[in-house]
């Protein structure tokens, strides 16, 4: 693969979300059900894998001090937005939220478990409004809408999709890691930019973690000089470029993972991913006083890195 062709596939898999992914492609595949049926639902109906399903159980979703389906497939049909991706529940503003969690009451989704779903990752929602049914489906990939498998779909072959399958992915059976080394070696670091902005994004969700206490709080713990060490913590774990990371990479992944309305850069659909990879990465070339370049560069390598172990496995 060429280096242009390497670019695309990496701003293809690098890419801003809010939430935890698993509910957020719910509420993503709801938005577009709903798009599709041209009005607010009165009826859902969610067919989720049961990866899916465990995945979002009991997470929290951003903005509502809730966990779970029920909150993010209400928000999804009422202001969900599909054109916004995994940014779907962006505009869930307080008074957004308080007209989904009324609506939720009100129009409450009937969730099932597909035990024989065609993918491990797989979500299809049915919505309806005056005897007027729509189908939207997501499998593969959290944001890669199909064609519905329901034969009766009215969907089915007008279905749109926000993001195709790549048409790259098969190409990667040619790459190596070496090949993975030399593109982040070689590449234009104008076109990086965008790696170093998420970055940035995911280290401030995680200051946002240690400015209150999200999820298990790990990450404020493992933070030193923060209200919850102790001398005691402090003195055994040590105040280190190392401990700082491991503290940041927890907090982010804290902060989204409870509810926070933080923006993360996801890798290959997961928000945790993209921090990992991003994290560790940016703040060692900080403490190093690494050049801008040097950072870019390491940041391709490490983006790229999980891209091509993810996708072949």
């Amino acid at each position: 693969m060429t280096n242009p062709e390497l670019l695309q596939l990496l701003r293809s898999e690098v890419i801003p979300a809010i939430g935890c992914t698993e509910p957020i492609a719910v509420a993503l595949c709801t938005a577009r059900a709903k798009e599709l049926l041209g009005a607010e639902p009165d009826s859902i109906t969610v067919h989720l894998s049961k990866n899916v399903y465990k995945n979002a159980l009991a997470v929290g979703i951003p903005n509502t001090g809730m966990t779970g389906l029920p909150i993010a497939i209400a928000l999804g049909a009422t202001v969900g937005k599909s054109e916004y991706m995994l940014e779907v529940l962006r505009d869930a503003t307080p008074e957004a939220v308080a007209y989904a969690k009324a609506y939720m009451l009100r129009v409450p989704a009937t969730i099932k478990v597909d035990y024989e779903a065609p993918s491990l990752l797989y979500i299809h929602v049915e919505v309806s409004s005056n005897g007027q049914t729509a189908h939207a489906t997501i499998m593969d990939e959290h944001t890669h809408f199909v064609t519905s498998p329901i034969s009766n779909s009215p969907a089915a072959n007008t279905q749109p999709s926000l993001k195709d399958s790549s048409p790259l992915k098969g190409e990667l059976e040619g790459v190596n890691l070496r090949r993975v080394y030399d593109f982040a070696a070689s590449v234009d670091t104008t076109e990086l930019t965008f790696l170093l902005e998420g970055a940035e994004m995911n280290t401030a969700a995680a200051e946002t973690s240690f400015a209150d206490q999200y999820g298990h709080g790990l990450g404020r713990l493992l933070r030193a000089n923060t209200l919850t060490a102790t001398p005691e913590m402090e003195k055994l774990f040590g105040n280190t470029l190392f401990t700082k990371i491991i503290s940041y990479t927890c907090g982010a992944c804290d902060a989204r993972m409870s509810g926070a309305m933080v923006q993360v850069m996801s890798n290959s659909g997961s928000g945790n991913q993209g921090i990992s990879c991003s994290i560790p990465v940016y703040l060692y070339a900080k403490e190093n006083n690494c050049t801008e370049e040097q950072t870019l560069r390491a940041l391709a390598l490490s983006n790229l890195t999980v891209i091509y172990i993810k996708q072949s496995l």
